[in-house]
């Protein structure tokens, strides 16, 4: 039997036409991250990958972003965030201290800081520091409560639950499955963090690039054709044998996860990376310090046209990234460009 190649070819674009009708492709929008809505022209399903040093802050942006696409309400997403770097445990405070404004350290050992709010000031700038805890303790509980109020958009476990690729593929099935059952409308986004830190059950790699390899065809295809959602994921950079930013070439051993990206997303604090040397910093009340913007580099963008950079500062004591204004976004970007 002959294949008719004319009706072959149309049902290409029929299909093309059916799947960009369907209200995911308008795409997911944030609600605290304006710039990166418009950069992106709403998120759909894809792989997106947050690559940087260590200590740069590619987690905090990807947790901060990954959080406010599953707590704004009109995604009807339910985001699963699997820490593999670090137990759940480690992760809540952070959780609670981006949502609100309280230092981690508040967050993650409260009975050391009720009893400093105990204490009898014997001084007003004791009795300042002493309600200023109790104040922090008092949001740490309402941080609590809101993740609770969440837990039907926002959820966390950890490498101690989920041991390999093929555990976080199957929950990540099962949690689709149960969000659609209450409604078709629903949907998950996923982060990984990180992606290094990724093993399977049963394959074995001569190196650490077939590995990455594997992963990354992997991750690419579980985003766009088994689950069809957006999977992001953090990638570790090899400590840059260069003063600059990362580029594309600084993949080296994960170089595969560029071509397979929806959109790559190479991360670089200057203050993490060159203390006081930095350049690109900015400043915050009751800090002496320069304190770290973390510029996010679109190095590679299959989803819009957008290919420069976008810019947060970031309390890294809150785990928390906001979108810098427009003014200082513009003078960074003078800056980098020299």
């Amino acid at each position: 039997m002959s294949i008719n190649f004319y009706e072959l070819s149309r049902s290409t674009y029929e299909e093309y036409e059916i799947e960009t009708e369907k209200e995911e492709e308008e795409g997911y929008d944030t609600s605290n991250f304006s710039i990166f809505n418009d950069k992106l022209s709403g998120l759909t399903k894809g792989f997106y990958i947050f690559a940087g040093e260590s200590n740069g802050g590619k987690t905090a942006i990807m947790s901060n972003l990954l959080k406010d696409y599953g707590t704004t309400a009109k995604n009807n997403l339910f985001a699963i965030y699997y820490t593999l770097d670090d137990t759940v445990g480690e992760v809540i405070p952070r959780i609670i201290a981006m949502d609100q404004n309280i230092p981690i350290a508040v967050a993650a050992k409260p009975k050391r800081y009720e009893k400093l709010a105990a204490i009898t000031p014997r001084t007003p700038d004791e009795e300042f520091n002493i309600e200023k805890i109790r104040e922090q303790l008092q949001r740490r509980k309402q941080g609590i409560q809101l993740l609770k109020e969440q837990s039907h958009q926002f959820m966390m476990t950890d490498g101690t639950k989920l041991h390999t690729y093929e555990d976080i593929v199957e929950h990540a099935k099962q949690a689709q499955e149960f969000v659609k059952s209450l409604d078709d409308k629903n949907n998950i986004i996923i982060g990984i963090d990180s992606i290094s830190d990724l093993r399977y059950k049963n394959k074995d790699f001569k190196d650490i690039k077939n590995k990455y390899e594997s992963l990354s065809e992997d991750l690419k295809k579980l985003a766009n054709t088994d689950l069809q959602i957006p999977v992001f994921g953090t990638a570790h950079l090899r400590k840059l044998n260069h003063g600059g930013r990362p580029s594309l070439d600084d993949l080296k051993d994960t170089v595969r996860l560029q071509y397979d990206a929806s959109v790559t997303f190479l991360v670089h604090n200057d203050v993490s990376k060159n203390s006081n040397s930095a350049k690109v910093f900015y400043t915050r009340d009751g800090k002496e310090e320069i304190q770290p913007i973390i510029e996010v580099y679109w190095a590679k963008n299959k989803r819009s046209e957008f290919k420069g950079r976008t810019f947060y500062y970031f309390i890294p004591e809150y785990s928390k990234v906001t979108e810098c204004t427009f003014q200082d976004s513009e003078r960074f970007n003078n800056i980098i460009r020299g």
